[in-house]
């Protein structure tokens, strides 16, 4: 259990990946977390990860999380809107509003970059970092 005890007296950051619906296994590795009594720091997620993680750093604990995930039908968040929409419920309006340091993660085309999002509107970061190139439109930030 030292190891247990040395990551709570740390600071933690907190990565989350992509996956689609299967991003929601992400739920459990917050639980676990949790029960560990391990809070994270700082949070960054790119697709699916970016809306757990964004959901986590608003303050919500994982069973929140949990029951929202059970009340979604999470292939309609697909679609660019829909997901905006869904974000505007339930997550504050900008990334300075939530509790927790967050990164939204995307990639900028056609270069191919990385872009970390971290400030102005959160639900259009999420929209950005979850865009599939070829399945739905790409969402423009900042011009």
């Amino acid at each position: 259990m030292r190891g247990l005890h040395h990551l709570r007296s740390r600071s933690v950051g907190l990565a989350l990946s992509g996956g689609s619906v299967r991003g929601l296994a992400h739920i459990g590795v917050v639980k676990v977390l949790a029960e560990a009594g391990i809070q994270p720091a700082v949070i960054a997620g790119t697709s699916a990860g970016s809306l757990i993680g964004a959901l986590l750093a608003a303050g919500m604990d994982w069973n929140e999380i949990a029951s929202l995930a059970r009340k979604t039908f999470w292939p309609k968040l697909l679609h660019g809107e829909t997901l905006e929409r869904f974000c505007a419920e339930h997550l504050p309006a900008t990334f300075a509003d939530l509790t927790l340091p967050f990164a939204a993660i995307t990639t900028e085309f056609p270069a191919k970059r990385a872009v970390i999002l971290t400030q102005g509107d959160l639900a259009s970061a999420i929209s950005a970092s979850c865009a599939l190139r070829g399945v739905r439109r790409p969402v423009r930030r900042e011009g």
